[in-house]
């Protein structure tokens, strides 16, 4: 048996076309299009969130509606809400406010630079605040003196007189006064000695001490008040006292008024 063998003609296998070529590139290039168009309006980049190796970058506000948990350093440049609880294991930086309606656990270092709002209990370890720090930081004040050979008046008014520093910064002050005193009665029948202890300008209730003729008679006072609207001077406070015979006692070494006051101040 024979058979003979020709070459294929050019009918049989076309050449290959450039159009299918050309139609790939178009493609990409469409494709790439679409994803610069994507980067560009990205929903994630709109609301200020970015990503970086390793991290994710918040620009805005960050709002999670169930629990939260950053494992790494945090950095928030807008406000961060978290209505469930909240874990931050590194350090913390929240440029706005800060709401956490849940529990809150930080154990790194952090940095509030807007509002802090906790809607629970805020315990912290006693003595981490400085007074310094605090809206209304507390400091204490204390002065005493007394006073001997003083004349006793018939009218109420000071027998002896104590001025209270009020530190600067500081606008309230609770203040305690203790006066003592005696004198000894020159009139020829029982007389009352008065005593209070008047701090700024408010009269004082007195305390009564009976004296013989010629006898010494004494007793204590005290009162308390609330100052507000401070601003520097002083606090006056004052031994208040004088006696029931209509005339001023002469003095003599026996007649005193001592007055010692202790204050809080406050912010």
């Amino acid at each position: 048996m024979s058979s003979s063998w020709a070459p294929p003609s050019a009918q049989q296998y076309p050449a290959s076309s450039t159009n299918g070529v050309d139609a790939l590139i178009d493609r990409l290039r469409r494709l790439e299009g679409i994803v610069a168009e994507v980067v560009k309006g990205s929903p994630l980049r709109q609301a200020g969130l970015g990503v970086a190796p390793g991290q994710l970058e918040v620009g805005g506000n960050l709002l999670v509606s169930g629990s939260a948990v950053f494992t790494g350093d945090t950095e928030i440049g807008g406000s961060l809400g978290v209505t469930g609880s909240a874990m931050f294991t590194g350090d913390t930086e929240v440029g706005g406010s800060l709401g956490v309606t849940g529990s809150a656990d930080f154990s790194g270092d952090t940095t509030i630079g807007g509002n802090l709002e906790v809607t629970g209990t805020l315990a912290l370890p006693s003595g981490i605040i400085g007074n310094d720090a605090l809206t209304s930081p507390a400091t204490f004040g204390r002065g005493g003196s007394g006073i001997a050979n003083i004349a006793i008046p018939s009218a109420a008014g000071s027998l002896h007189n104590l001025l209270l520093p009020v530190p600067a910064n500081y606008s309230q002050a609770l203040v305690m006064a203790i006066a003592t005193g005696g004198a000894i009665n020159p009139m020829t029948n029982t007389q009352n000695f008065y005593l209070g202890a008047r701090i700024g300008t408010v009269t004082p209730n007195t305390s009564i001490a009976q004296a013989e003729p010629g006898k010494w008679g004494n007793c204590t006072a005290h009162a308390t008040r609330l100052l507000t609207g401070l601003s520097g001077g002083t606090i006056s406070i004052d031994a208040w006292g004088y006696n029931s015979s209509g005339t001023t006692w002469a003095a003599q070494s026996m007649n005193r008024a001592n007055i010692d006051a202790i204050a809080i101040f406050l912010r």
